[in-house]
């Protein structure tokens, strides 16, 4: 699960360029709980938090990314992790916030989104 601090209900955020964004990861594992049919893996597993989190930032319509954190690690019994980031000097457009173990390239669960532009308020809204 993945959601902005400030505003967990939202799932896109108009901002400017360097402007402070925080997001929060929860239950961050690698263990597996599909239990119905035709899952590739079964059962709680051992509920190891995560490690080595990297998040970027990718334009929509493009493999264009600017990475704005490595090696984060998830902790705790919700195995979660805190990010707060400035907005890199991004062209105006939308960017998705991929996160994901490092080296993967895979992703899922909730999508979360920055509108990058000149014109957004001086918060992030």
């Amino acid at each position: 699960m993945l959601t902005f601090a400030n505003v967990p209900d939202q799932t896109t955020l108009e901002v400017r360029p360097h402007v402070a964004v925080s997001i929060v990861g929860e239950f961050w594992t690698n263990d597996c709980f599909d239990t119905g049919g035709g899952g590739a893996c079964h059962g709680p597993g051992n509920e190891r938090p995560m490690k080595n989190i990297d998040v970027t930032l990718v334009r929509e319509g493009t493999t264009d990314s600017v990475v704005v954190a490595e090696g984060i690690s998830a902790h705790g019994e919700d195995e979660s992790w805190f990010l707060t980031f400035r907005v890199p000097d991004l062209q105006p457009g939308k960017y998705l916030i991929h996160a994901v173990e490092h080296g993967s390239t895979g992703g899922g669960g909730q999508q979360l989104f920055l509108r990058v532009s000149d014109d957004a308020p001086e918060w992030p809204t």
